[in-house]
Order: structure tokens, then C-alpha cells, then sequence
């Protein structure tokens, strides 16, 4: 039972995830699986290929604060809550696969789906400072947001055309989930691209993908 190629529940901040179903049965239990490289999967046994932390379910709807962000959550929608204990797992957690169960009082599942992100990566990592290549003299600085990304890096090239390249890794700010590089003023005028490490829902599985910059304003031809 359940699907976990479709994402019906909403992690709406850092403690609080929405799930619309029916009004549980006594001895119903939820719990949030995870794993940081992919493979959950639904089995007559329940989700295998991942660890799982306990939720608490919540016959409240909505909190006023959340509200006006979610309103398409309003109706049916029952929050799911992360122990304090639990919560500082939560960064390292959105960078894997998770998804939200539902078992009975023996432990067999009776529903699943994956979990949709934006509204507890916005919570935890909202950051208005400059993103892209912003010069301070004749050094550029590198930045792209990434919070969900295990690994970035810079792969700078002489030219266009060349395939010779000198890789630079990036560093991540947690607070903001803005991954960074200073660079040197021989950096000018160069080409560049990202390699982000990363869990991609499609594939179900941490990907190396390369990228151009979200926040570039030039491109090479046909990039």
C-alpha cells in the first residue's frame, strides 16, 4: 500500500510535516523514513532500505503562522511532528530520500508517499544575500544555493571548447545552504560549471550532475 513515486505529503517546517488522510485508528503509529543515498522501497514487509524516526500525529490544523503560506493545505491536511530530540537530524535528512508512513498497531503499513520540500527548505535556509560571481576588487566570489546538494564544486576551463579542467570544491554555509568559492583574479574571463552531488527523486538515487550556475548572466554558445 501506498506510492512513493508521487510526494503527497508537505514538510512545512522544520518540526511539522501535513498529511491529508483519514482520521487515524487507535494504535495507528507514523513515522518518517529516510535514507541519505535513496533505495526506500515498498515491500510486502513494509519500507525496507532505509531507518525511520517516529512522528507524532496532530488532530490540529494549520498554525496561524503557516496559514497564509499554505492555504492549499487547509482542508483534510493533519500535521505530523518531529520529536526536539530529532530535530537536529533534519538538515542532514533533506539531503537523502524521505518519505512518511502510516502502520497500524502491529507495525504493517497502511499508507506511504514521499514528501515535498520547498516549505521546510525556505524555513531553515532563507537567505537574501548575493548569489552567482560578485567581484570585491579583482577576486570573484563564487555562491549558488544548494541546501539539499551532499557535495559542490567548480570546474573552471580555459575556453569553450576545452575539456581540461581545474576542479575546486565549494563550501557550505549550514545556516543558509549557500555553497561558496573564492577565486583569484586569473579566474576572469574563464568558463565554469557546477558538479552537484545530489539526490534526484527521478532517478531515486544521488546523482553527480553537472550544471551551468543558476545565476550566471553569460553563456557560452549552445551551453
Amino acid at each position: 500500500k501506498g506510492d512513493l513515486s508521487k510526494a503527497h505529503a508537505h514538510w512545512v517546517k522544520r518540526d511539522t510535516l501535513m498529511w491529508q488522510i483519514e482520521k487515524p485508528a487507535e494504535g495507528t503509529a507514523f513515522r518518517l523514513y529516510y535514507s541519505p543515498t535513496g533505495g526506500l522501497a515498498i515491500t510486502p514487509d513494509g519500507i525496507t532500505g532505509g531507518e525511520y524516526l517516529t512522528l507524532q500525529f496532530s488532530f490540529g490544523g494549520l498554525t496561524a503562522d503557516l496559514l497564509p503560506k499554505f492555504p492549499q493545505l487547509k482542508d483534510g491536511f493533519f500535521p505530523l511532528k518531529l520529536a526536539a530530540a530529532d530535530l537536529p537530524q533534519v538538515p542532514e535528512l533533506l539531503r537523502g530520500q524521505v518519505a512518511v508512513a502510516e502502520v497500524d498497531s502491529d507495525g504493517r503499513l497502511l499508507d506511504a508517499t514521499s514528501v515535498q520540500l520547498p516549505g521546510v527548505l525556505d524555513n531553515l535556509y532563507t537567505y537574501s544575500g548575493p548569489l552567482g560571481v560578485v567581484y570585491v576588487g579583482d577576486v570573484p566570489t563564487l555562491r549558488v544555493w544548494a541546501p539539499t546538494a551532499r557535495n559542490v564544486s567548480l570546474h573552471l576551463y580555459a575556453d569553450s571548447q576545452t575539456t581540461a579542467e581545474t576542479v575546486v570544491p565549494l563550501t557550505l554555509d549550514p545556516a543558509t545552504g549557500v555553497w561558496s568559492a573564492v577565486g583569484t583574479p586569473a579566474w576572469t574571463g574563464q568558463f565554469y560549471l557546477y558538479e552537484v552531488e545530489v539526490y534526484v527523486p527521478a532517478t531515486g538515487q544521488v546523482e553527480h550532475n553537472l550544471v551551468t550556475d543558476p545565476y550566471s548572466i553569460s553563456l557560452a554558445l549552445n551551453s
